[in-house]
């Protein structure tokens, strides 16, 4: 797993580093001891995610002339024949859109939404990303805490049946988004809800990413895999989507409703075998899986594929709310850099990996490698190259060393070895490890002022009400003083109600759901102390 973690970090293009062309303002100076380096950190998040709000994605790929409708490269004659099907966190904002594109062109849908989120998103004074009333338009929730339930069932059932009661004048515009998954779940029989639960659950304890899952979804589901799009028969189908998984490959996000599926039946027992999970999936699971494999094994290269005729288009994804926040960073002052946009993994080894670099900077800052060598970690540990550390720590000890600061980012979507049965998410792991590294490394950066602060952009970390979490160099040394130990949390799991006692749940970082979702990201500020 850490070789693929750092393949990620030395493939990606995006870590040369990112200059400000006007040059750095000496009156953003770190020298002043009262400065908020917290509120930098939150400020760069909340542009990232201002940046892949879907509303704004969505009106910049819809084009409407007089009747024609073009997206991308296509075109489409309206005639009040639109049938709008979304599904996701993200989704409310992207039906708000084509409303307000689309106007009375659409005559009904269906959405399925998270639990709440309608209220939290008023509460929040988003009423751009609101959808107008309209009688012949649903929003149903479901999915408390991202799971699929008796309401997400119930809405899924009634998506299908719209879907096939659609003809070949119909346009089916499908609206995409992280969590869509959940909200489409429609099971094979004789698969139950309760047992798709249960095969997730055992999937997620023993580290499977979100790509492993929704392949097995595919197979196992009804709408997953281009069986939405197949349900809508000879209907056009056009399909928006936010992406929420690393490298964008669309046959993954929300499981695929509207792409073909290429992948062999096999795959799934391969991801069960190598999860070492077979033993524990419930039977009925393996039995729908051996059937197709059964069904298709006169064929000696890819099963037999459903023909799926779906228009599949990106609208927004991790790239853009990186650009953001690095832009973000740029305007308040920081040289930045940014690690990778395809951070992945074990959310431990990332949160370590960032805390790494902190005192890796801070050796070459000062010369002084005795006490730990940083670089050394980071080289033997994690695989990272020597070109991309000294990257980084150049880069950043040449900001520090005349008075200015430096901002480390990187995004992606990591995953969390379930060992213990506390409550928490990968970016409360990443934010706890990295103040354990703190921690271990405290004595050489007491003279810097550090702070990570690790968040999912849709506003909701794990089965928590949390975003994620802040890290910082005197974080460990708070909760001992609170008699808290850090590593007891941790390894149960439990890092939410870790950050929620020490020093009253200030380091938690609560948004609500933001009404958008393109993974995660992590923002870290170096400055000297005064």
């Amino acid at each position: 797993m850490e070789k693929f973690i750092m393949w990620r970090i030395r493939s990606c293009q995006s870590i040369l580093p990112k200059f400000n062309a006007k040059g750095f303002n000496q009156s953003y100076s770190s020298s002043s001891s009262n400065y908020n380096y917290k509120e930098d950190c939150e400020q760069i998040f909340q542009k990232a995610v201002d940046a892949v709000l879907p509303h704004n994605a969505v009106k910049k790929f819809l084009h409407l002339n007089d009747n024609i409708l073009t997206i991308s490269d296509r075109s489409y004659e309206l005639n009040r024949n639109v049938h709008v099907i979304a599904a996701g966190k993200a989704v409310l904002g992207m039906v708000r859109a084509t409303q307000d594109v689309l106007g009375d062109h659409i005559v009904g849908g269906i959405a399925s939404v998270p639990y709440g989120i309608q209220e939290t998103l008023k509460k929040s004074g988003k009423w751009e990303m609101i959808p107008k009333e309209q009688s012949s338009f649903q929003i149903c929730e479901g999915a408390k805490n991202n799971a699929p339930d008796t309401n997400s069932l119930a809405t899924s059932k009634k998506i299908h049946d719209l879907a096939t009661s659609l003809q070949g004048s119909d346009i089916m515009l499908t609206l995409l988004s992280g969590g869509g998954s959940a909200l489409l779940p429609l099971p094979k029989p004789p698969i139950t809800l309760e047992e798709m639960r249960e095969m997730v659950a055992i999937m997620v304890k023993h580290a499977a990413t979100i790509s492993d899952v929704n392949t097995v979804r595919k197979h196992t589901e009804v709408l997953k895999g281009g069986g939405l799009a197949y349900a809508a028969g000879n209907a056009s189908v056009i399909s928006l989507i936010l992406s929420d998984i690393i490298g964008d490959p669309i046959d993954k996000i929300a499981s695929g409703p509207t792409v073909t599926d290429f992948s062999k039946p096999e795959t799934c027992m391969e991801i069960f075998r190598d999860l070492n999970v077979t033993d524990k999936i419930p039977k009925s699971i393996i039995k729908v899986v051996e059937n197709e494999i059964s069904e298709f094994s006169g064929h000696s290269a890819l099963p037999v594929i459903r023909e799926i005729y779906a228009h599949n288009v990106i609208v927004g994804n991790n790239k853009l709310a990186v650009s953001a926040a690095n832009k973000a960073a740029e305007a308040l002052g920081y040289r930045t850099f940014v690690l990778s946009t395809e951070l992945c993994g074990e959310a431990r080894d990332i949160g370590e990996i960032f805390a790494f670099f902190a005192g890796a900077i801070v050796d070459v800052v000062s010369g002084d490698k005795a006490k730990f060598d940083s670089k050394q970690r980071l080289e033997d540990s994690f695989g990272i190259s020597e070109n991309v550390i000294n990257c980084v720590t150049s880069l950043a000890a040449s900001a520090l060393k005349y008075g200015e600061r430096f901002c480390m980012l990187g995004a992606g979507e990591t995953v969390v070895n379930l060992k213990g049965n506390g409550k928490g998410g990968r970016n409360g792991e990443i934010a706890l490890s990295s103040a354990l590294v703190f921690d271990l490394l405290s004595e050489k950066l007491r003279d810097y002022d550090i702070n990570i602060l690790s968040a999912g952009t849709d506003g909701q970390d794990g089965p928590t009400e949390s975003a994620g979490a802040f890290s910082h160099t005197h974080l460990i040394q708070e909760a001992k003083e609170q008699n808290i130990d850090a590593n007891t949390y941790l390894e149960n799991n439990d890092t939410f109600h870790f950050f929620q006692k020490v020093s009253n749940g200030e380091n938690l970082f609560v948004t609500g759901m933001t009404g958008t979702n393109v993974m995660d990201l992590h923002i870290m500020t170096v400055a000297r102390k005064s």
